[in-house]
């Protein structure tokens, strides 16, 4: 837990906030800092829940016959197609598919109801439909054992009907983190109703409603986020419905596109919860009703297994009126295609299988379509988002990425149309594995007295027994009468000689360990660099601790500092402290084991600043950006900050070592284990460079 500093005590010794502060360790062989290899990552599986994506294929069309019917779907009337054995969709192990389904010609207003074959159909919609306008969704479909689905007409007036296969979910027992469970479909939230006590009547211009989820339609209290289809009902004005989980940053794309007086508008979604929540924003200028439909959701937890679906706060990629993200800048001309960059944009990982898109044409002069597909491929005959004039008009997709991370997109219409797509989440083309978590000790049970040696030693006896290959003690601050340290979080100080004594036990206890390295750590919490200036200190954590301990054969000991900008040293302090101590001492390495305070969270925000006026590209140097005897094991005791040293490892051309992650889940039980601390970095990591490694991790724990 990392509390600021800079409105504290203006003198040491004093009572310290519980700090973060770790560090890792590097194996050594002649010398040299050796960076663990990488977890090997598994061959693709196909986990009860993965998804799988295939090439685009039309499996049903009404207007040839194609998938057993031909002709108009009459009113309130049901077709029945099988999709398993076809398309690339086996005939069995079948959850649910995934399937773009859009309705030609309708004749009266109404929506489009998806199912399995041999169940009841459910009082939801997949795709709402306006009389004479053309309209599609994607749907997340159940299938029968058999592989079959119905398709209902619910509707006065008769439609044709087409359906798009892009991929399926794996049936089985889904448990794995970011796997799916389909659930029958069920409304869970009808404003026109108050239904479930989640909200009655129009949903004024610019307000927010927060529906509880979880508790309903199936829905655990411990899933990670929901697939719904959300319909928006007549509204008075044109605009866009957000979605995002609740207590969430406000996406700028919206999950539904609608038209001012549109009857009813659908667009499927994958929305993280929060607490059971969603929250549903009206970014318009007028009322509307909203209903929302739960067709399944994700297993909560950090997604690490081939095929789970890892959802991302919305962040628009592709936008052709200003080519952001480096994508085309220009209207898409009638006819033509346009390669987009997905991975490594937004968080994607640059090897991820498949990206979850939400794609919108704007303003279109002429009725059309939009198809993805992955570029480098033929374009399939195939719909993704179905627009008439005049309205802008978005829907979701689900799109295999090419071996370098693309997607094409296709204007199928007579003029040219403006285009945006943001990032919504995507699938783990790869298993990950992380790695068995070393121990972290935030050292605060020594007096001074000749017992610490005792103490410690037994310590280092379990951890040798632990089997950790890392070890990081954090000691706490260095004093500003220059005689020792204060106990982070403490009110107990040691001379540097009662500490090297008692840290000597320690390695004593840990015995001859091959391959073991222990790093010792201080921080920047000092508020008197005056008296005690960064070099000297620097100097004196070599001199006098990191060099007088005496490891044992194959052990060995590194400094390391928690660096941060919420604590009192100025950048170019920390930066004097990390350069005297790496002069001064014997072993010429250091572990970062520093937190990114108040930089961007959001992918791609590189060169920005952070709190107290540090920037990112400060942090990349103190991290070891330009110096390879610095490693990097940034705190990751939260999702958002591994995205923050994803920014900071992009940004000023200077590539990171990463010596692990770091957490402190056993010092704070709420916060990502060390499993998924590791795989958030990692992928997170992953997302701005494929060959970027992360050998270790170092979980905290508290010595009181």
């Amino acid at each position: 837990m990392i509390r600021s500093r800079r409105n504290g005590p203006a003198t040491l010794p004093g009572r310290f906030a519980l700090i973060s502060l770790s560090t890792a360790a590097v194996l050594a062989v002649s010398g040299a800092v050796v960076v663990l290899a990488p977890p090997p990552a598994a061959a693709a599986t196909t986990s009860a829940g993965s998804y799988v994506p295939v090439h685009a294929a039309r499996v049903v069309d009404t207007r040839s016959g194609r998938g057993g019917h031909h002709g108009v779907l009459r009113a309130h009337r049901t077709m029945i197609t099988r999709i398993g054995g076809r398309a690339h969709v086996p005939a069995r192990g079948v959850a649910a598919v995934a399937v773009t389904l859009t309705v030609l010609s309708p004749t009266r207003s109404g929506s489009l109801v998806a199912g399995a074959r041999g169940t009841r159909r459910p009082a939801t919609v997949n795709v709402g439909f306006t009389r004479n306008t053309a309209a599609s969704d994607l749907a997340v479909v159940p299938v029968s054992r058999t592989g079959w689905i119905d398709l209902y007409n619910n509707s006065r007036g008769t439609v044709q009907v087409v359906a798009d296969v892009t991929g399926y979910y794996t049936a089985g027992s889904a448990g794995q983190p970011g796997s799916y469970r389909p659930l029958r479909a069920s409304r869970v939230v009808d404003t026109r109703t108050g239904r479930l006590a989640n909200g009655k009547g129009p949903l004024p211009a610019g307000r927010s409603m927060s529906p509880r989820i979880a508790g309903h339609a199936g829905v655990p209290t411990s899933a990670g986020a929901v697939v719904v289809t959300i319909s928006v009902m007549s509204p008075t004005r044109t605009g866009r419905l957000l979605a995002y989980p609740w207590h969430g940053a406000r996406p700028s794309d919206g999950a539904v596109q609608f038209a001012a007086r549109t009857p009813l508008t659908s667009t499927l979604a994958v929305v993280p919860l929060n607490g059971g929540r969603i929250t549903l924003t009206n970014a318009s200028r007028g009322s509307l009703y909203v209903a929302v439909d739960v067709s399944g959701y994700l297993r909560s937890g950090v997604p690490t297994t081939s095929g789970a679906l890892v959802p991302l706060a919305t962040q628009r990629i592709l936008d052709t009126r200003s080519g952001i993200a480096g994508n085309r800048k220009g209207a898409l001309r009638a006819g033509r295609s346009a390669s987009v960059h997905v991975g490594g944009k937004a968080g994607v990982p640059v090897n991820a299988v498949a990206a979850v898109l939400s794609v919108a044409a704007l303003s279109p002069r002429a009725a059309g379509v939009l198809v993805v597909w992955t570029a480098g491929t033929r374009r399939p005959h195939t719909t993704n988002v179905q627009f008439a004039a005049g309205h802008t008009t978005s829907n979701t997709v689900i799109v295999p990425l090419s071996s370098g991370g693309r997607v094409d997109v296709y204007n199928g219409s007579r003029r040219a149309v403006n285009v945006t797509a943001a990032v919504t989440g995507y699938i783990l083309a790869r298993s990950i594995h992380p790695p068995a978590a070393s121990v972290g000790r935030y050292v605060r049970n020594l007096t001074g007295a000749a017992s610490d040696t005792t103490i410690m030693h037994a310590e280092g006896a379990a951890d040798a027994a632990s089997g950790s290959r890392l070890v990081l003690l954090h000691i706490g601050a260095q004093l500003n009468d220059k005689s020792g340290v204060l106990l982070s979080a403490t009110d107990r100080t040691l001379s540097y000689a009662q500490l090297t004594a008692a840290l000597n036990g320690y390695l004593a206890g840990l015995g001859a360990r091959s391959g073991v390295t222990v790093a010792i750590a201080t921080n920047n919490d000092a508020n008197d660099w005056a008296t005690y200036p960064a070099s000297a200190r620097g100097a004196d954590w070599a001199n006098k601790v990191v060099d007088t301990l005496t490891p044992r054969a194959g052990v060995r000991v590194v400094g390391a500092s928690d660096i941060e900008p919420d604590f009192y040293s100025t950048q170019a302090q920390a930066q004097q402290w990390e350069a005297a101590y790496l002069a001064a001492a014997t072993t010429k390495e250091l572990i970062f084991a520093g937190s990114a305070d108040g930089c961007p969270t959001r992918f791609g925000a590189t060169g920005g600043t952070c709190n107290w006026g540090w920037t990112e590209a400060q942090l990349n140097t103190l991290a070891g950006g330009r110096d390879s005897r610095i490693q990097a094991l940034p705190q990751i005791y939260t999702s958002a900050q591994a995205a923050q040293w994803a920014n900071i490892y992009a940004t000023g051309g200077h590539r990171i070592v990463f010596a692990g992650a770091l957490t402190e889940h056993a010092a704070v039980p709420g916060q990502l284990t060390p499993q998924q601390g590791w795989a958030r970095l990692y992928l997170a990591l992953r997302s701005v460079q494929s060959g970027a490694r992360l050998p270790a991790v170092v979980d905290l724990r508290i010595d009181a």
